[in-house]
């Protein structure tokens, strides 16, 4: 999935080897992280683990829904 923000494009997938790793693209970086189904936390990012309820699928669906302002505070904590 590909979201324009102020700062440029996000992309975001999940891993082709590993169904529990998300990949994230923004400006020429690439970030990846191991994504922990817990259902205590919608997204909670801790070095390079992010808990998230419903796994990966359920984070892919949260960020592609996520309102803009929202996606960039996502993105400042990631990168």
């Amino acid at each position: 999935m590909v979201r324009n923000t102020e700062g440029g494009k996000i992309a975001f997938y999940q891993a082709w080897t590993d169904d529990n790793l998300l990949i994230f693209e923004y400006c020429g970086s690439v970030q990846a992280f191991r994504i922990i189904p817990d259902n205590r936390y919608i997204i909670a990012i801790e070095g390079d683990t992010i808990r998230a309820d419903h796994g990966v699928k359920g984070l892919i669906d949260a960020l592609e829904a996520m309102p803009a302002a929202d996606l960039e505070k996502i993105i400042k904590r990631i990168f």
